[in-house]
């Protein structure tokens, strides 16, 4: 059984759903880019050298990358509902 939503609820859904997008789109970038920025910090709180604090910055940005490409995978073969229910499964505790 399906509810029909009145046009002015569906409008506001709508915004209130890329504002949500938007904002974790945000942090992702502020998490990626963010290293970068205290990568001096971090360095030499923890004694990386050069390369690992390369390493820990080029790893911010290629795992995501690898998870949209798998994400991207499973929802072109299986339901969005399916594979976001299953993915936040894990995360959920």
């Amino acid at each position: 059984m399906t509810m029909l939503l009145p046009m002015a609820s569906t409008q506001n859904y709508r915004w209130v759903i890329l504002l949500i997008a938007t904002l974790s789109q945000a942090a992702a970038c502020f998490f990626v880019q963010g290293i970068g920025a205290i990568s001096v910090y971090i360095q030499a709180d923890m004694a990386l050298s050069a390369f690992q604090i390369g390493v820990l910055v080029s790893a911010a940005q290629l795992v995501p990358l690898v998870g949209l490409l798998v994400a991207g995978e499973l929802l072109d073969r299986f339901s969005e509902r399916l594979v976001v229910g299953v993915l936040q499964l894990p995360t959920s505790r």
